[in-house]
Parts: structure tokens; C-alpha cells; sequence
């Protein structure tokens, strides 16, 4: 009799404790974390309009943040790659409520594990062209 062992390739085989410790590190590390991500891709997001942060460790409070501190550069940003992160849901609004994000043409979210949702993608659907939404538990879809 041979046991098989599930690949985990799922947060589900993640445990509650473990789950915990990746969002306490999260968001201790988001303010430092954000000036040196910001300072490492400001000069790409000019050049191009591209911000890639795959595979970054990337929180939706971190990107929360990163709208909500570097507003000049995020208005700039025309391609968004997000890919291979830690997001369970997505937000792109500022304070007021308005698109944080405001020539967002391309966004890329695949393959995080844990979001369930994108209905905070809605204020982007003036500029939006392409959307890469591919191996996610997506369980929650807008209305609208």
C-alpha cells in the first residue's frame, strides 16, 4: 500500500498559523518594501508606462498602498502585471473612490492563489483592454 501526497500547489494545503505569519510579514514589511519596489520600477513605469511586480510577494494591502502613496506614478501606469502574488482581492480606487488607475489599459493577476473576487476591477472598465484573470478561485462575480 503506497500513501500519495497532494502537490502543494494550492493555498488550501496551507495552514491557518502559516496563513497568518504570510499576512503579519505582509504588512510589516509594506512601508520599506514599498519605497524600494517603488524605486526599482519608477524609471521602467516612465519609460514605458510598464509596472511589473510579478512574483513579488505582493499583498492588496501592499497595492492598496502603493495607489494611495506613489498616486503620480500609479496614473502613469498603462501595464500592470501582478502575476505570481499574494492578492485575495483587488482594489484600484483612491480615497474619494475614483480610479486610482486612470490610463490602465493591461492587467495581469493570474495565478494568485487566493483571489476569489474581482469586482474591485469595475473602475477600471473605461480604460481596460486586456485582462489576464487565469488560475485563481475566482467564486465571486460582479453584478455589473
Amino acid at each position: 500500500h503506497t500513501e500519495s501526497t497532494p502537490i502543494a500547489n494550492s493555498s488550501s494545503f496551507i495552514d491557518t498559523n502559516e496563513r497568518s505569519k504570510i499576512a503579519n510579514k505582509s504588512k510589516s514589511v509594506s512601508s520599506s518594501y514599498l519605497k524600494d519596489l517603488i524605486a526599482s520600477v519608477s524609471q521602467s513605469v516612465a519609460d514605458s508606462g510598464e509596472l511589473n511586480l510579478e512574483n513579488r510577494g505582493i499583498s492588496a494591502d501592499v497595492l492598496k498602498s502603493l495607489g494611495h502613496s506613489h498616486s503620480s506614478l500609479i496614473r502613469q501606469v498603462v501595464s500592470l502585471k501582478l502575476s505570481h502574488n499574494r492578492l485575495a482581492n483587488l482594489t484600484f480606487v483612491d480615497d474619494k473612490g475614483q480610479n486610482a488607475w486612470p490610463k490602465l489599459e493591461i492587467l495581469d493577476v493570474s495565478h494568485n492563489g487566493e483571489l476569489y473576487a474581482y469586482d474591485g476591477l469595475l473602475p477600471l472598465s473605461p480604460t481596460l483592454k486586456k485582462l489576464r484573470l487565469q488560475n485563481n478561485e475566482i467564486s465571486k462575480i460582479p453584478k455589473d
